[in-house]
């Protein structure tokens, strides 16, 4: 990777890790190690949901942890619900 790619990365990865979805359909896409996949996506009032593929415990914990966060009624936190994400093992992508 040449030196303007990498900075060209860090940039985008700084950005991407405060991103916030603003729009319906907007959200996160995130993917364990093991392939399985899970989706937040938000909607006017709400936030939904997908599953594909099995989660261990300690993943299947975050992923109903930061669906709850991402919420409006407990605050519409997408930053924290990435951090909780990236700690149980997923790679977060914005949808």
């Amino acid at each position: 990777m040449t030196r303007t790619a990498f900075i060209v990365q860090l940039m985008y990865d700084a950005v991407s890790a405060g991103y916030m979805p603003m729009r319906n359909g907007e959200g996160f896409r995130a993917i364990t190690g093991s392939g399985a996949e899970v989706s937040l996506i938000r909607f006017n009032e709400d936030v939904g949901s997908e599953q594909q593929g099995l989660l261990n415990d300690d993943q299947e914990a975050a992923f109903e942890r930061a669906k709850q966060i991402s919420r409006p009624e407990y605050g519409t936190r997408w930053v924290e619900a990435r951090k909780v994400l990236e700690e149980a093992g997923f790679k977060v992508f914005r949808l």
